[in-house]
């Protein structure tokens, strides 16, 4: 059995391409879609473990590069 995710974010199309362009390059990530002001990614697991595990990097990623944003437009 095959069990999926997908994550959605929405946000300003400046911060969605800052995101793809840090996450894209990484080869043990989905490559995300941008449409827009959504940014999209699914994640595909034959283990509902490893599907967890992996929504789950991708959030703790998304959290850290909302940090940086921040940090580099109070500059």
């Amino acid at each position: 059995m095959i069990y999926s995710a997908k994550i959605v974010v929405e946000g300003p199309e400046e911060d969605l391409l800052a995101v793809k362009a840090i996450l894209e390059p990484d080869a043990y990530l989905p490559k995300p879609k941008l449409e827009g002001n959504l940014l999209t990614f699914e994640i595909k697991s034959e283990s509902p473990r490893k599907l967890r595990a992996e929504v789950n990097s991708l959030l703790r990623l998304f959290a850290l590069i909302e940090s940086l944003l921040v940090i580099v437009r109070s500059l």
